[in-house]
């Protein structure tokens, strides 16, 4: 398989797992299928398997327990606000769908503000308020374009009122 070919699958594996472990599919303290399992379903090497087995867990959504296996944390609702000042214009409704779609944590993405300063707010599935954060800044980036200093970004992550119930 050509190196940017298994790179296109290896972001699709990483994409069919996250759903999965979103939607519920997996739920916390589940064994993800092995490298050795994930290569021999998908066609990928071992190595390319493993690499979408550590996006994962850079993402917060698994643990990696060498020896034992990858395993599902629990996530979270966190209530997630980006406050931007001099962000400009407000994002297209298409660009924000294409955020949600992009980010599959992330729901009830919506965005307010003026010429002054652009607020988006969301629900976010994470297994800590870092990795909610993280997903939130990359959500309102995504719905405006990137046109504002990210630097400038400040954000506001407080715990739902209840755990997240799995997608239906």
């Amino acid at each position: 398989m050509s190196p940017g070919r298994e790179a296109v699958t290896i972001t699709r594996l990483t994409g069919m797992l996250r759903s999965e472990i979103l939607s519920g599919a997996y739920q916390p303290g589940d064994r993800l299928p092995s490298r050795a399992e994930l290569a021999a379903q998908t066609g990928l090497s071992q190595e390319s398997a493993m690499l979408a087995l550590r996006a994962l867990r850079d993402e917060g959504l698994v643990t990696l327990e060498q020896g034992r296996g990858t395993y599902v944390r629990a996530l979270h609702a966190w209530l997630v606000t980006v406050r931007v000042p001099g962000a400009g214009k407000a994002a297209s409704a298409a660009d924000v769908r294409r955020a949600e779609r992009e980010r599959p944590a992330v729901t009830g993405l919506s965005e307010r503000g003026d010429g002054q300063q652009r607020e988006w707010a969301m629900t976010v599935r994470a297994p800590d308020a870092g990795v909610a954060a993280a997903t939130g800044l990359a959500a309102a980036r995504s719905a405006a374009r990137g046109a504002w200093n990210e630097a400038s970004a400040r954000i506001a992550v407080v715990p739902a009122q209840s755990d997240v119930t799995p997608l239906t």
